[in-house]
Parts: structure tokens; sequence; C-alpha cells
């Protein structure tokens, strides 16, 4: 397929453009605290803790602990019950025939529904309900009007046309007219927090759904594992995310659970298909087993399509993951815990103080899972922070250049996790024209520089044009500046639109994705 540079380009953004109705609610422009990051001030600390509390709750009654695998067993439960629901309805829709056949020979009986076996005056009603949403809230603010959920992941299909996105705690859409219109076929997940979407570039019927959403915020849920669709996303499939190596006492045994009431689930922050094996799947992961996810967090790798897993890397959560477009073999993954991982929770430590955050590649993505396992090694050099110095990490790598054909470009923003702020404000945007060996800052405009501030560990986005390694866009959420573009390699940016001005968008922004039509497509 040629997308050369004449192909016309649509430009999707998370709560930008087209999915403005889709944006997050006014209450995310507080400023959002990631799990145990509490800030300086003992009353926002007071606040976090009682969040937590009142969360711990809710699912602990009446016990004081959640007792392992409970979240399983109820969605069991709930589904036994819609089994029955429909079960019940089928026989009453039977019995109601027999009656109406009986009533027209003259012989009805008043017992005829007992007779048949139907739950009689107690069956529930199928036809008692109207469907009252999912429906916009209506913003306060004149200027937002209608808003939702925020939007968490975004994919398009080769066919521009057809785009599907992820909601925070809204499951998975699919539009197949440019996003005029959605529909879902995803409510009956076992989990609806989505954290990442990936589409098969070989097959675009195979689609992968990342639940949890990893955004680290007290809003953002863990999910359910990873879900697969093979038919378009018409329907979906739980896969059964088994982890080939586990750490014995650290990790896990599947991305599926059965979790305790330390573990409640994993958040997955991206997934990337092989563009050469469609069966080889990359995961970016946090275990949320304490607050800067631990050795039981990192990069996944799948050789069946999501069935099993084996981590390849890990000691910090894995925030991003990238294969190069020129060359299957080389792939780029981020670690970026947004505390930076040297701080060691308590009680039962499992970080790393060495400090693991930073930007990894390996070149032996051609090469099975298990041949990959301690195959990525750092390339994040000075000045780019690295280790403590780093907190949440995203990435992406720029097509071939043809004016510099042995250029591998790589872009890197990086939140600062040094301090108690843990990744609220940018450490910068970097460049590496080398493959990682060595990198340059490349900061946004002066008035945005702290572009995703004082949230970068919540909402922060980078994405290279697919044609044209020149052109970087820049997603966040501060100083008043929502959206940037570079046109040069990232020397100069220029606001596409800000929270101030008439061309109003939410402010937080979470994916970025380019959908290709034209002639040349």
């Amino acid at each position: 397929m040629n997308r050369g540079n004449n192909a016309f380009v649509n430009f999707l953004a998370a709560a930008a453009l087209g999915f403005c109705l889709l944006a997050t609610p006014g209450f995310a422009q507080e400023k959002k605290t990631e799990a145990g990051q509490a800030g300086s001030a003992s009353g926002e600390g007071d606040l976090v803790r009682k969040r937590q509390e009142w969360f711990h709750r809710q699912r602990a009654y009446p016990l004081a602990h959640i007792p392992a695998g409970a979240r399983q067993r109820a969605l069991e439960h709930k589904e036994t019950m819609r089994r029955e629901q429909r079960r019940q309805a089928s026989s009453a829709a039977a019995t109601e025939t027999t009656a109406a056949a009986t009533n027209a020979g003259g012989t009805a009986h008043p017992a005829a529904a007992a007779v048949k076996g139907t739950p009689g005056a107690n069956a529930p009603s199928l036809t008692k309900w109207t469907a009252i949403g999912p429906m916009p809230t209506n913003s306060t603010s004149a200027q937002m009007g209608a808003v939702s959920g925020r939007v968490s992941a975004l994919a398009v299909d080769p066919n521009a046309n057809t785009i599907f996105l992820g909601a925070a705690q809204g499951g998975v859409w699919k539009s197949i007219n440019g996003g005029t219109s959605w529909s879902t076929t995803f409510d009956d997940a076992k989990s609806l927090a989505i954290g990442a979407l990936a589409i098969d570039p070989k097959n675009s019927n195979n689609i992968y759904v990342g639940t949890g959403e990893e955004n680290f915020a007290q809003d953002a849920y863990y999910g359910a594992g990873i879900y697969k669709s093979t038919d378009g996303g018409a329907t979906w499939n739980q896969t059964a995310g088994t982890i080939n190596n586990p750490v014995a006492g650290e990790s896990i045994a599947s991305f599926n659970g059965p979790f305790n009431q330390i573990v409640g689930g994993v958040h997955v922050g991206a997934i990337v298909v092989h563009p050469t094996t469609s069966t080889r799947v990359y995961a970016a992961v946090q275990v949320f087993q304490n607050v800067d996810g631990g050795a039981a967090s990192g990069i996944f790798c799948s050789e069946d399509s999501g069935d099993t897993w084996w981590q390849v890397l890990g000691g910090a959560v894995g925030t991003d993951i990238a294969i190069d477009p020129g060359n299957s073999s080389i792939a780029y993954a981020a670690l970026g815990s947004p505390g930076g991982d040297s701080i060691l929770p308590s009680p039962n430590p499992t970080g790393d103080p060495t400090g693991q955050n930073g930007v990894y590649k390996t070149t032996s993505a051609n090469l099975s899972c298990s041949q990959q396992v301690n195959q990525w090694i750092p390339v994040s050099k000075a000045p780019m922070p690295i280790g403590i110095n780093s907190g949440r990490i995203r990435l992406d790598i720029a097509p071939l250049d043809p004016a510099r054909p042995t250029a591998k470009i790589v872009y890197a923003a990086v939140a600062d996790g040094t301090g108690t702020t843990g990744s609220a404000n940018s450490a910068g945007v970097f460049q590496s024209i080398d493959g990682g060996a060595t990198w340059t800052r490349r900061s946004p405009l002066p008035s945005g520089a702290n572009f995703c501030g004082p949230q970068c560990f919540f909402d922060m986005v980078i994405k290279v044009h697919p044609n044209d390694a020149k052109t970087v866009f820049l997603g966040g959420s501060g100083s008043g500046v929502t959206l940037q573009r570079s046109t040069d390699e990232g020397a100069n940016w220029t606001s596409l639109t800000s929270a101030v001005s008439g061309n109003q968008i939410h402010v937080d922004m979470h994916a970025i994705a380019f959908g290709f039509t034209g002639a040349n497509v």
C-alpha cells in the first residue's frame, strides 16, 4: 500500500477536532494526582487517602479485604443471570404462542403458563424498559457544550473511514463513516476500561484491545487483560493472557487474574502488532502491585496472538512501544514509572532502586518472543534524563527521511519524575537521529514548554507523521496549549488549538492517530 506524501491525511486526536464531544468532562481539569503521589500538602494527601479507602471499602464489604477472584466471580454471576433471563423470556414467548393457539380453538386454560414451566407473574419483563443512554453530559461551560468520558485510545483502519475508539471506562466503539456515528459490540467484556488499541497491519480484521487505563489517575481503572477480534470488531474474545516467565514472588501468572486486594488488575498502556509476523504482539503493562510497578510491570511479547506472553523487559512500568517502520527487526520501548522507579513503597517493596526508567532498544524484534528476553538494552543517554530523573515516557519513530537515508530518528516526550510531584511537569521533548545513541532536546514553543503540566503523568502523547519525518505532533494539557505541531523536527512549534482560543477543544490529550484517503492510499 503506497501511502505517499501526496495522500491526504486525516489527523485524529483524542478529545480533538472530530472527537470534541468525546472529551474529558470538567472534572479532569482538576489537578489529577497519581495513586500514591499525594503531593506536599497534607490536606491533599488526606483527600487522596480517603478516596482510596472509599474505593477499597466498596469492594471489600462486609470483609476487611477484597477476596481473591471476587470481580471474576461477580462477572460470571452476571452472565449466569443474563442467560437465565434469556431462557425465561424465550419460555414465556413460547407459552404465549401456545396460549394464543389454545384460545383460537376455544379451550383456553388459565394455568397454561404453569403447565409450560414459565415463571409466571414473577418473570422479568424485557418490554418495560426504555434505553436512555449512553448520552453526553451537558457541561456547565458554554464553550464546552455536550461532553462525554475521556478518549484514551484510537486506531484507524487502512480504510480511513473505519475508526476504533477506546474510552476510559466506556469500552470500545467503532465508526465506519469517519466518526459521524458510532456503535459498540464490547459491552459484554469483563472490563470497559480501555488503555490501548492496535490493528494488525497485515489483516485489519484482527484488532487488539488492552483493558485497564494506564493514565495513572485516581479514576483510571484496572482491566481484565487483552481482548481480540478476528472479524473487524463484530465479536470479541478475552485472550488467555498466561505469563510464561513470571518472576517468583513478584510477578503474576496471567493478565486475567485471579487477583487480590493488592494486585487489582493490569493496565495496558500500548499494544503493537509486528508488521511482518501477525501473531507476534507487544504490550506495555503496569501491574498495580505498588505505586511504581516493580518487577511485574514492563514490556511483554506474545507469539500466539495474546494467549501466552513473555516478559522481555521489566523493572518499571511499560508506557510505550514502537517498531522501526523501515526495519522490522528494530523496536523501541519506554519504561516510565511516573514517580521515578527508585521510590520504594512499603511494605514489601519490589521496585528497583537503581532506576530502570528510560528508552530501550532491541535489534531482535524479528526473533521469537522467548529469544527477545534480555535482548533489550537502554539507549537513553545525556542530555536526556534517565533513571531516577525521568518519569512517564511516551515515544515514536519517524519514517525514512529521503534527505538522510541513514538517519534513524526517534522522538521521546519525558516527564520529570523527581521530587514529590510524580511526573507532574515536563522534562522535555527529545530527538535522536542515530537510533538512540545520542539525544537532543527539542523543546516546544516557550509558552507551551511545560505542554503537559501539571499532569504529565496523565495526558502526554507524541506522534510523528507516517509520511514525513519532519512533522511531529505533541498533545498535553498545560499552559493553555493543548495540541502542537512542528514541521522542522521540533526546532519550532505551532499551537494548533488552545484551551483559551475560539477553536476550543478539551485540554487533556491522550491519543493521536492518522487516517489516509486519496489516490495514493
